[in-house]
């Protein structure tokens, strides 16, 4: 609360946010929004008016709490804690745990992460769910290479559906954010399924996995990949026309 104003006023739009970001426009028209709401209650709320989620959380929180961006703090800093652990689990799957704990210090204390937990942007729900769609795809690339007896073919598809939850969650967090680049990460997944399933074809001629399985496993991928292209075109929230804002009303609000 005294860097912005006391270090870089000349940054400072007001209430600790960065003057030439998405923040302002985002805290703008949330507080516009939350106006409207004290008026008409949550019929008049939007989950992304023209498209910006962020704008609707925003009046979620300032008609719940205080119309202040401060409100933003401890949903920004639990998305990314959150990211960061997520982070080490993806690392402690190529190195051992110690270094993974090392490779994610980075990003969790390097300062310029703050700029993301401490304005109103959605670059942490990307990186939260970035990390978690890699680690789903790191955990089923480990799962498919087991061999399948009889007696752990249910820890194989129980594995197999926790990695597929990992992506799905992470498309989730994703599509708060930004729900258009759930295309591009549908389309790579898309793309690496081929040589996923010329492998599947090579282990089972060597009699690695049985036919079943193959082709359980291939529907539970593209029915994952389906679901990720599905996201972008669903939404909710209902409201009003645009809304105007109002400076003078705003004033008397906040105060």
């Amino acid at each position: 609360f005294w860097v912005l104003p006391d270090l870089l006023p000349a940054l400072h739009a007001g209430d600790g946010l960065f003057r030439t970001t998405d923040s302002v426009p985002n805290h703008r028209n949330g507080l516009a929004m939350a106006l409207r709401m004290k008026e008409f209650g949550w019929s008049a709320w939007q989950f992304r008016p023209e498209g910006q989620s962020t704008q609707g959380l925003a009046a979620a929180l300032y008609y719940l709490f205080a119309p202040k961006p401060w409100v933003f703090i401890p949903l920004n800093a639990m998305l990314h804690a959150t990211a960061g652990i997520v982070l080490i689990l993806v690392l402690a799957s190529l190195v051992p745990l110690r270094f993974a704990i090392l490779g994610a210090i980075p990003f969790v204390f390097f300062p310029t992460a703050a700029f993301w937990y401490s304005q109103i942007l959605r670059d942490g729900y990307s990186c939260l769910g970035y990390f978690s769609i890699l680690l789903g795809w790191c955990r089923f690339g480990s799962t498919i290479q087991k061999r399948l007896p009889s007696d752990q073919r249910r820890g194989y598809y129980g594995d197999l559906l926790k990695a597929f939850a990992w992506v799905l969650f992470g498309g989730s967090i994703i599509w708060v954010g930004r729900p258009y680049q759930l295309v591009v990460i549908a389309q790579l997944a898309i793309i690496g399924a081929f040589p996923f399933l010329v492998v599947q074809f090579f282990r089972w001629r060597a009699q690695k996995a049985g036919l079943v399985d193959q082709v359980a496993t291939t529907v539970l991928l593209f029915l994952t990949i389906g679901t990720l292209l599905k996201f972008p075109d669903s939404d909710f929230g209902g409201g009003p026309p645009p809304y105007v804002f109002v400076e003078a009303r705003a004033k008397e609000y906040i105060k």
